[in-house]
Parts: structure tokens; C-alpha cells; sequence
């Protein structure tokens, strides 16, 4: 009997024993398989913050546009210092239709300097300048600006993007034979620039601008003398990558209208032509 019971008591220890360990192995799977989802989660994470940064790291802002290294000519935009040299080939015209001052294009030329953030928010400085000459005579007008502008640039769509910028332009306008000259007007300015995508890296862009100057005049009847001036330009673009420098060249019609300006109330002088320029990205 005494034997019975130890043989019974070693029986019972025994299997306690052994669902002591079935529950300690089942107990530590059960750690095991929540540290391996939590190791997965982490790396899950790990992934996304990495895609994160490489992200932030690239200089494209807009939806839409692609990894640089891939493909840099397609990108619409991006931070950076920015550079633009424009050539522009401008006719005069009278909105009255009787000044026959200028029957050819004469050339003037605009250059942008400035730098956009990643947060898409550029500042820039832009200068412009057009001299024309009377038929068979010396130079009779000279148009200068100088505009200072804070843009921000936003997404519409995956393939539309547009900029709203706003500044002041200082301006010039001198008539040689003329003798009238207004020297250092300033005003307020306003802006817009808009591209869509038309294919691969060809884009359709039109630009608005207009200010309001405020400045004196000297000449025959000097006076104090407030105009506007308006620009629009349309055109196409192609995105390219040349050693490592991103670049844009366009291609477009431009006019200007100087509301104001004329012998009458209701005439106004202008320019229209063709314009060309190149776009640096740094």
C-alpha cells in the first residue's frame, strides 16, 4: 500500500511537471509571436519613415512630378536657387490705332534671380528692360521695371499647379524726343502663374501680372501720374536635366498694355511679340 502511494504521488508530480512545461512553452510562442509582430510593425515603420525623408530630401514639390534620378525632365518645379534669362522680340502699339511708331520687332530681354523653399514659397527679383527706336531715327523709348515678389506655388490636380505671387514693381518710362519722362514710380503688384501637364514633359503655362504705379512726371506739363500695367503671356515648356542642373525652356506670346499712358483718357499704349527664355534650378 505504502508503495502504491509513492508510486501514485510520483505519477501525479510527474504530469504536474510536464503541464507545467506544456503551459510554459505555450506561454512563451505566445511571447514569441507578439515580439515577431511587433518586430514587423517596427520595420513597417522604419519603411515609411524612410519614405518619408527620401520625400522631404527631393527637391520636387508638386504632385506628379517624378524621382529626379529617374526621370528629372519631367518635373514641373522645384527648391532651390532659381535663375531665368528671357529673350523678348516686342512691337509698339497705340490702342488707337493712329501712331505708327514702330513697323519691326525690337528685342529686350528680362532676368530673374531668386530661391524657392520646400515649402514651395519663393522670393525673387526680376528685371526687365525694352528699348525701341523711331523709324530712320535715334532711340525714342525706353521701358524699365524692377519688381520684387514673394510667390507660393499649390496643387490643383495631379497635373495642374499653380503660383499666386504678389510684390512691388518700380517703373520707368522714357520718350527721348519726346521729353517726357517718368522716373521712380512705385505700386503694388499681383500674379499668377499656371502650367498643366499636356504630355511626358511638355507643358502648357499662362502667366498674369499687373500693377499700379504711382509716380511724377517731367516734360511739357509736369505732373504727379498713376498707370497700370499689365502683362499675359502663353506658351509651352519642356523640362530637361543638363549636368546635374534642372532646367526649363519656354516658349510663348507675350503682351503688355500700359493703361494710362496716352495723349487721351481712353488710349493706352502696349507691347506685343514673342518671348523665349531658359529657367535654371540649383
Amino acid at each position: 500500500m505504502k508503495k502504491t502511494l509513492i508510486a501514485f504521488a510520483i505519477t501525479a508530480m510527474a504530469s504536474t511537471y510536464a503541464a507545467a512545461q506544456d503551459i510554459q512553452f505555450a506561454a512563451f510562442n505566445d511571447v514569441e509571436s507578439a515580439f515577431a509582430s511587433q518586430q514587423a510593425e517596427i520595420e513597417q515603420l522604419r519603411g515609411q519613415l524612410a519614405s518619408f525623408q527620401d520625400m522631404m530630401a527631393d527637391p520636387a514639390l508638386e504632385p506628379g512630378a517624378v524621382d529626379a534620378g529617374a526621370c528629372c525632365c519631367c518635373v514641373v518645379s522645384y527648391c532651390g536657387v532659381t535663375f531665368e534669362a528671357e529673350l523678348l522680340m516686342l512691337s509698339w502699339y497705340n490702342s488707337d490705332g493712329g501712331d505708327d511708331f514702330l513697323d519691326s520687332l525690337e528685342h529686350g530681354s528680362r532676368w530673374t534671380l531668386g530661391h524657392t523653399n520646400e515649402c514651395g514659397q519663393s522670393f525673387r527679383i526680376r528685371y526687365f528692360e525694352w528699348k525701341a527706336t523711331e523709324n530712320g531715327g535715334g532711340e525714342d523709348l525706353l521701358i524699365e521695371t524692377l519688381d520684387f515678389e514673394y510667390a507660393q506655388r499649390i496643387s490643383l490636380n495631379c497635373n495642374l499647379h499653380a503660383e499666386f505671387s504678389g510684390g512691388v514693381r518700380w517703373a520707368s518710362w522714357h520718350e527721348t524726343q519726346a521729353g517726357f519722362l517718368i522716373r521712380d514710380s512705385i505700386g503694388p503688384m499681383v500674379g499668377i502663374d499656371v502650367r498643366n501637364n499636356l504630355c511626358g514633359c511638355m507643358n502648357l503655362y499662362g502667366v498674369a501680372h499687373y500693377s499700379h504705379q504711382f509716380g511724377e512726371a517731367s516734360g511739357p506739363d509736369d505732373d504727379f501720374v498713376s498707370f497700370g500695367i499689365i502683362e499675359v503671356q502663353i506658351g509651352v515648356e519642356s523640362s530637361t536635366c543638363v549636368f546635374g542642373t534642372h532646367s526649363t525652356i519656354r516658349a510663348g506670346y507675350v503682351a503688355q498694355n500700359y493703361l494710362g499712358l496716352g495723349d487721351d483718357s481712353d488710349e493706352d499704349y502696349g507691347l506685343h511679340g514673342l518671348l523665349f527664355s531658359v529657367q535654371l534650378y540649383r
